[in-house]
């Protein structure tokens, strides 16, 4: 039995209460001054060779194996109010800084799942560090759901060091991306991706629908795309039935906590098998979704990311450590310390029969990080390793081929293709790009699709390959769905007169807008903020007839949900106080999510503009401060 995922939960959950001082994390950005770094210790202990576990209860364990360290050292742990964009939790420094040990400790962050919103996936949250100035992954980080606990699951974020520095957890900056693809024809595919968006090939082009969800779509299985099925989470892990235009649930995870998405999904002639976070697993034979109650089922609460159907009711779930198989109608589990004792996290599965079929992930490898790994199972477990892949790949996420021909994809742009018994080759991407694959779909050498994430332009993007060399980059839009833009009201011109705050509606009541106090200072003589309709010399502004001055004041929205994106119109206005300019506003727009800032943008110039806040990940809050400026509109992206 793998022991490591359940001992990390003993860990974190029996160990005696500490008492522990938290600081809101706080995110300096480009724009402005950097912020003193704010700096509060929790927890101070001597540490030797034997090793020992340090522990703040739901909020992280350091494990130090017996002998990483050579002699006594005094260790401490603190919470910075100095975070990555798009951070999570806390930022934690470890001192002393720098210290380095013989064997690697493990460091697990744990974090609601809420804090995530609806379109992030656990795996997308990995550990970041800032060794001298600048924020960097850190490489072998595993973002995953536990789900061991009664009440909301929890994400952990584990990783083994190398040293000590500062910590913190943040996702990926992936605002586009589409995670799993299948295809039912040579010119029929889709793929499927955040802010519930599909991507339909039509064997020419790639057209996306964006919002036929509030959330994320993960993959899908079908006959023909006109009734396929598909999974996702939009609050709640869900199935999904396609009528040619929108989504019906026709399953769901069962507990409406947060965090326990469905993640796979795929079918023969007798079954339909999907799989998520948690160690969901739901079957229909016919009469509708159950969930089995078969014992190698209901003991695993470990991620399900991926799994194949291979007729006659047989199949294969992999995840993070953990493998199932069905055969006669009851799931087994196989043990993957026959393949090694490292962590495993198993992405893809892709076979022509339950004799015959490959897995692809990623093991975690002291000293190294993460490294890819392809296994096939040939009948008899444990599977043989394909170790004659090209590079040296980091993570691998999915795995698809036929008799002849097989493909593997992955991080980095690994994009694999053998043909037959031959050496494998490295395919066509997308030429000059950044590219993440996520999932792959193929039935011959010539029907191929494979979805992912790219960064074109200096903006993420999702990616899409139709045949092995060509690559579109699809723009979902807006960061995906329709946008609801908040103007103001037009009931009265109003001064607020330096109110101390002032809550006013919205036309489409998306949210809540306040404005807190303003401040007066030389920098802001005028500090004040004043709602009024727009005119000027050619007459009213038809768009938005009217906007909200800022002198020295902050405009917060608190938005009811969680978006993506926001557009932000606003201006810049500049004061010549008696001939001195050094007094011109500026107007500066920042994205929160929990309360936790994940993006920021100054607007330059006096006219009017859109400033975009695209953080990778979705926010609750918005914030607009100006010594001088009006704000004419706001929408935000699902």
């Amino acid at each position: 039995m793998r022991t490591n995922h359940i001992r990390r939960r003993v860990v974190l959950f029996l160990a005696s209460a500490l008492t522990a001082a938290g600081l809101l994390a706080a995110c300096s950005s480009d724009d402005g001054p950097t912020k003193p770094a704010v700096v509060t210790e929790l927890l101070r202990r001597t540490v030797g060779p034997a090793g020992d576990t340090l522990i703040l209860p739901d909020e992280l364990a350091l494990e130090i194996p017996a002998g990483a360290l050579a002699t006594d050292i005094e260790i401490t742990i603190s919470t910075s109010n100095a975070a990555p964009p798009r951070g999570l939790g806390k930022t934690y420094e470890f001192a002393p800084d720098g210290q380095v040990f013989a064997s690697s400790p493990r460091l697990t962050l744990r974090i609601p799942v809420d804090d995530l919103g609806v379109n992030t996936l656990p795996e997308e949250v990995r550990l970041f560090t800032r060794p001298s100035t600048e924020w960097s992954e850190v490489p072998g980080s595993v973002g995953e759901l536990d789900d061991t606990e009664a009440g909301a699951p929890v994400l952990e974020v584990s990783v083994l060091l190398q040293h000590f520095s500062p910590y913190a957890a943040a996702t990926l900056e992936q605002t586009q991306v589409l995670f799993g693809v299948y295809g039912f024809a040579q010119d029929s595919a889709v793929g499927f991706g955040r802010n519930g968006v599909v991507a339909i090939y039509d064997g020419t082009d790639v057209s996306a629908l964006a919002g036929r969800i509030s959330g994320v779509l993960t993959d899908g299985w079908g006959l023909d795309l006109s009734s396929h099925l598909a999974v996702g989470y939009d609050g709640e892990g869900r199935i999904w039935s396609w009528d040619g235009n929108n989504y019906t649930v026709v399953g769901k995870a069962g507990r409406t906590t947060s965090g326990r998405a469905m993640r796979a999904i795929d079918g023969d002639d007798l079954v339909v098998v999907a799989v998520g976070n948690g160690g969901r697993v739901f079957v229909d034979d016919g009469t509708g979704f159950t969930e089995p109650t078969d014992p190698a089922v209901t003991a695993s609460e470990a991620d399900l990311l991926t799994v194949k159907c291979f007729g006659g009711g047989e199949a294969v779930a992999a995840g993070n450590e953990v493998c199932l198989v069905r055969s006669g109608g009851v799931w087994l589990r196989r043990d993957l310390d026959l393949i090694t004792s490292n962590r495993l996290f198993l992405r893809s599965v892709w076979g022509v029969g339950p004799a015959d079929y490959y897995l692809a992930g990623f093991e975690e490898v002291p000293g190294e990080g993460v490294v890819g790994r392809l296994y096939h199972c040939q009948g008899s477990w444990p599977p043989s390793p394909v170790g004659d892949l090209p590079g040296n790949p980091g993570r691998l996420h999915g795995v698809w081929g036929d008799a002849d021909d097989l493909y593997v994809v992955g991080e980095g742009g690994v994009f694999y293709h053998r043909a037959g018994g031959a050496a494998w080759s490295v395919e066509g991407t997308c030429a000059g790009e950044t590219v993440t694959f996520y999932d792959v779909w193929a039935a011959d050498d010539e029907i191929l699709s494979a979805v992912g994430s790219t960064v074109q332009g200096g903006l993420n993007r999702a990616v899409y390959v139709h045949g092995v060399d060509e690559c579109e980059v699809v723009d979902t839009g807006g960061g995906g769905g329709t946008g609801r833009t908040i103007l103001f009201d037009n009931r009265t011109d109003r001064e607020l007169a330096c109110q101390l705050t002032w809550t006013y509606g919205v036309t489409d009541g998306a949210a809540s807008l306040t404005v807190v106090p303003a401040t007066v200072n030389e920098d802001c003589p005028e500090a004040c903020d004043t709602f009024f309709r727009d005119s000027s010399g050619s007459g009213e502004n038809p768009t938005y007839p009217w906007r909200l001055k800022i002198n020295g004041g902050r405009l917060v929205v608190d938005l009811p949900r969680f978006y993506s994106r926001a557009e932000l119109v606003v201006d810049q206005i500049y004061h010549d106080y008696g001939g001195d300019e050094s007094y011109s506003g500026r107007t500066r727009c920042f994205a929160f999510r929990n309360g936790a800032e994940v993006a920021a943008r100054g607007a330059a110039g006096g006219n009017t503009q859109t400033v975009v806040l695209d953080p990778g990940g979705d926010f609750n809050q918005l914030v607009v401060e100006s010594c001088a400026g009006r704000v004419h509109a706001i929408t935000v992206y699902p």
